[in-house]
């Protein structure tokens, strides 16, 4: 997957950790603190390098998160709000406000469509907006990420009932084109390298 996909990825999830670990009930629930999301990112600078930057700026802080989380910029009353605010918790509670927003599911729905559909033209028979409901929904009801997983790859029914049925019914003549857009996005996995040759960063071998 090209870098910047990973990192447009990979940040609203952390931001969506972070936001988990400051309740503490959830805190417990998930087994997670804002240091365990530090190690983590720690590590991955460590790895290539680099260090953090100095702290965001409350303006800065505020464009990135609702961008990251909505897609959309602030109102005029929110950029207010917050610039105003003296609270010291309030950057961890605009996130938990912005995932609670129905805005949150509509961008998230948004983004990963693009990446199952990668380019593809979508297949005008198929009710697609039904398949981005599901999305919005599942991202707005806080859908374990695995659950939503299982419903996608398995999914029957009618596409305009079922949203989740989209994935399946349009890679059904092909096969491997499914398994190809399934081991991409589940597995962070290119099997339509190893296709066509062995995976030269891999175990996978062709005649798999």
């Amino acid at each position: 997957m090209p870098k910047n996909r990973s990192i447009r990825f990979a940040l609203p999830i952390l931001l969506s950790l972070y936001a988990i670990s400051i309740s503490q009930a959830r805190a417990e629930e998930q087994g997670l603190s804002s240091s365990d999301i530090d190690r983590m990112v720690q590590s991955i600078w460590k790895s290539k390098g680099i260090g953090p930057v100095g702290p965001a700026s409350d303006s800065e802080y505020l464009r990135r998160v609702y961008f990251d989380l909505t897609g959309l910029p602030p109102s005029l009353d929110d950029a207010e709000s917050f610039l105003q605010s003296t609270d010291t918790d309030k950057r961890s509670k605009l996130v938990l406000e912005l995932l609670s927003d129905p805005a949150y599911g509509a961008h998230r729905a948004d983004v990963l469509m693009g990446e199952i559909i990668e380019g593809r033209i979508l297949n005008r028979r198929l009710p697609e907006e039904s398949f981005r409901k599901y999305f919005e929904s599942s991202f707005n009801q806080d859908k374990p990420y695995d659950q939503m997983v299982r419903e996608l790859i398995s999914a029957s029914g009618d596409s305009s009932e079922n949203g989740a049925t989209y994935l399946v019914v349009t890679h059904q003549a092909n096969p491997e084109d499914m398994t190809g857009t399934v081991t991409r996005l589940f597995n962070g996995t290119q099997y339509r390298c190893f296709q066509c040759h062995d995976d030269k960063f891999g175990d996978w071998k062709q005649t798999d």
